[in-house]
């Protein structure tokens, strides 16, 4: 029967009971297998999965000759079906556990990437995913905000023509219904998602828009500017909210926030990181980070870390608690690094830049960080999924780049399996 099953092509086991009007552990244990069915089932069965219905009796007649020999399994003692109904179920959600807490990417040889070239005129400064979703926004000198989901990743789902002028960076709100794109027009603007309509009016600098970031709230957004400003905008009535940045004298390049929204980071051309919480009432902790410019920041998901780089090819992690200094990793690449980002589990950290190189640190230990990719041009940006299976990367000649996770998944018959081992002990222990 499960040979049956098999070229029949697994269908669900939900879709056989609703088939064949049995219960989920019915269909499950007739065709793995576990319980002999009745031949009305069996027959039933059978037609459904294309059996010869005479070699199918046949079959059917030799195990239930056996079943008779063996003894019923109803005369099995009570806790002995329940201890192995429970030691399967554990065996099972073992499997399920460790495949979930597998390594996404093996560091131990280059990973494949797959190439949309020319997806944009120029570089792309941007990639980054939509919050909950595998939709991922690009953004470039072009000036086009670009979408890339559906069945088709090689054309754009939605295209907008943003700025007159390069794009530098762009951010999803939390709810992922809301993009913002910062441009050297000096305007900061929000897009609709859904159709790529304006959803309120330019937010201005005096200078060139460098990078955005969501903050604590749904519509707060922070700004980063060349002309040394940090601004947060109540985003759809486009007024400025707080002032907690001092200006600085140099361009600032970067900004990030927190999975919660609740700190924010901002670096700059003087090497300097300006960390605020909005939870308290007090001015953003200056630190004094690097020796050259700072171009990208990346907080971990979990832990109170932020990782921050530039033009000096030095990746510093930082305490977030206390402004203090975690660890330091120097000349990770052959010229300055553009990108940083921490995968949603939080144990790698990977990082690209103008040699084209990308590389995977795992954090909390002191392993050198290894090559996982290497391209023929300078890479932009980089980005995690939110589930993390999927790595993508943005180039300095309108390239996205794209590989999936090599950690095995646990297929649907497998959950299958776990359900009904569960559904087994469960009415086990009701008997």
């Amino acid at each position: 029967m499960q040979h049956l099953y098999l070229q029949a092509g697994q269908p669900s086991f939900r879709e056989l009971a609703r088939v064949l009007d049995c219960s989920y552990t019915t269909a499950n244990s007739a065709i793995r297998g576990t319980r002999l069915p009745t031949w009305k089932l069996q027959v039933e069965i059978g037609r459904h999965l294309g059996a010869d219905e005479a070699k199918l009796h046949s079959l059917w007649i030799a195990a239930r000759q056996a079943a008779n020999e063996a003894g019923e399994s109803d005369r099995i003692p009570l806790a002995e079906r329940l201890e192995s109904a429970h030691r399967s179920a554990l065996d099972l959600l073992g499997m399920v556990r460790a495949m979930r807490v597998a390594p996404k990417f093996d560091l131990s040889k280059p990973i494949m990437l797959a190439e949309v070239p020319r997806a944009h005129k120029g570089k792309i400064n941007a990639i980054l995913f939509r919050p909950g979703s595998q939709t991922r926004a690009t953004v470039g000198e072009d000036g086009m905000l670009r979408l890339w989901g559906g069945d088709d990743v090689r054309a754009p789902s939605l295209e907008i023509e943003a700025h007159d002028g390069a794009i530098y960076g762009a951010a999803f709100n939390r709810r992922g219904d809301l993009i913002a794109t910062a441009a050297s027009d000096r305007t900061v603007r929000l897009w609709s998602v859904k159709d790529g309509t304006p959803a309120a009016a330019p937010l201005e600098h005096d200078r060139s828009v460098r990078d955005v970031a969501f903050g604590p709230s749904g519509d707060l957004l922070v700004s980063v500017s060349s002309d040394g400003t940090t601004r947060m905008w109540d985003s759809l009535a486009g007024t400025v909210v707080d002032r907690p940045f001092q200006r600085r004298n140099r361009p600032l390049l970067c900004a990030a926030a927190s999975m919660d929204g609740t700190l924010i980071a901002v670096g700059g051309a003087d090497g300097a990181i300006d960390l605020w919480n909005s939870k308290t009432a007090e001015a953003p902790v200056r630190l004094q980070a690097h020796t050259d410019q700072i171009k990208t920041l990346a907080f971990h998901p979990q832990e109170p870390r932020l990782a921050s780089s530039g033009m000096d090819r030095t990746v510093m992690l930082w305490d977030t608690d206390d402004g203090q200094k975690v660890d330091s990793y120097g000349a990770q690449h052959d010229g300055s690094i553009y990108s940083l980002g921490f995968s949603p589990d939080g144990v790698l950290l990977v990082s690209a830049g103008y040699d084209g190189h990308i590389r995977g640190l795992p954090t909390g230990t002191m392993t050198p960080a290894t090559e996982i990719a290497r391209v023929r041009a300078s890479v932009r940006s980089i980005a995690f999924s939110p589930d993390g299976t999927t790595l993508a990367a943005a180039t300095a000649d309108g390239s996205i780049l794209s590989c999936a996770s090599a950690r095995p998944t646990v297929s649907g018959a497998e959950l299958e399996d776990v359900q009904a081992a569960l559904e087994e002990l469960t009415s086990l222990t009701r008997c």
